[in-house]
């Protein structure tokens, strides 16, 4: 059974030999007290191990996050490449087929698509449909 707290007024009234202390303690309440603090730090030292377990979960957590992130930005890199790579075989095909036709109409249809797709300048189109 735990001792009630004593009211403010009678705290603020009674002397420091008057309060809580001057009442001794049995064995039973120190060893009781005893097993409470050892229960108490036995959980802490549980919770302390816990918490730096989840601090390494964290950190190995972080490092995966940003090892796919760069495995992620790799990857994009790498389509955008291949969609680059198909624009270069589409352009290649192009070019070719401009160099094979006779000056004419048909050449100069290619013009505005090969502009597009070298980003020509105007005086390069300008050289480019004088060759058409």
């Amino acid at each position: 059974m735990k001792p009630s707290p004593l009211p403010l007024v009678k705290l603020l009234s009674t002397g420091p030999e008057d309060t809580v202390h001057s009442k001794e303690l049995t064995e039973l309440e120190v060893e009781t007290l005893k097993e409470n603090m050892s229960t108490a730090h036995k959980r802490i030292e549980h919770l302390t191990e816990l918490s730096s377990e989840n601090e390494a979960t964290v950190m190995r957590l972080e490092e995966q996050a940003k090892i796919l992130k760069e495995e992620i930005r790799r990857l994009e890199r790498n389509q955008q490449r291949e969609k680059e790579a198909a624009n270069m075989e589409y352009l290649k095909n192009i070019l070719l087929k401009f160099l094979s036709l006779k000056v004419g109409d048909e050449r100069q249809q290619l013009v505005p698509l090969l502009t597009t797709m070298l980003k020509l300048s105007p005086e390069e189109k300008t050289t480019l449909d004088a060759a058409a």
